[in-house]
């Protein structure tokens, strides 16, 4: 993904988002299962898919049943912009992986100014700053602790979303990625 320098203008921060690709370790799952646990506690929550990937089961049904509170972004391939721009209508970025992958959803959404709700694991934790510029679940916590972290970054957003672009400008701004990242090419 290129990743401009600049921070893209604010707009409605509107959805809980997950933009991945969908595989089989549980974010699916997870993403799902707090759709319907929110349409009980969180009714006016709303959640974004965007992914290149071919919708599982659980997705599906959803949209048959019209699942009001689901957005799908799914136009078979996705180009660095419409990541980004849905990154950047998010009013979290959800990163539920069970096992840590490589990916350039943390850099996009921190650059946008998206905390970012994800387990508290090495390859997150290194990053993400519990309740500064994220929420750190634990690994095997229940639903309801996701949702919590949901509450709070969205009790906190403002706050939040400031650190996160601090934080993209530490971490992965390119006038950094040689003082923290040029030993790879080096």
């Amino acid at each position: 993904l290129v990743v401009p320098q600049v921070r893209l203008p604010d707009t409605v921060r509107d959805a809980v988002n997950i933009s991945n690709k969908l595989y089989g370790d549980g974010r699916s799952r997870l993403f799902s299962d707090l759709i319907s646990l929110s349409a009980k506690e969180l009714p006016a929550l709303k959640f974004r898919l965007v992914t290149s990937s071919a919708l599982d089961q659980d997705f599906q049904s959803m949209l048959a049943t019209g699942s009001a509170n689901l957005e799908v972004v799914n136009p078979g391939s996705l180009s660095d912009e419409e990541i980004l721009v849905n990154i950047n209508r998010g009013l979290l970025q959800l990163q539920g992986h069970n096992n840590i992958t490589q990916s350039g959803v943390l850099p996009l959404a921190f650059m946008c100014g998206t905390p970012v709700l994800a387990r508290d694991m090495p390859g997150f934790s290194q990053f993400i700053e519990h309740k500064q510029t994220g929420y750190l679940v634990p690994p095997e916590a229940p639903l309801e602790n996701w949702l919590e972290g949901i509450r709070y970054i969205k009790e906190n957003h403002q706050r939040m979303s400031e650190s996160c672009r601090q934080s993209y400008e530490k971490w992965f701004a390119p006038n950094n990625l040689d003082k923290y990242y040029g030993w790879i090419y080096n």
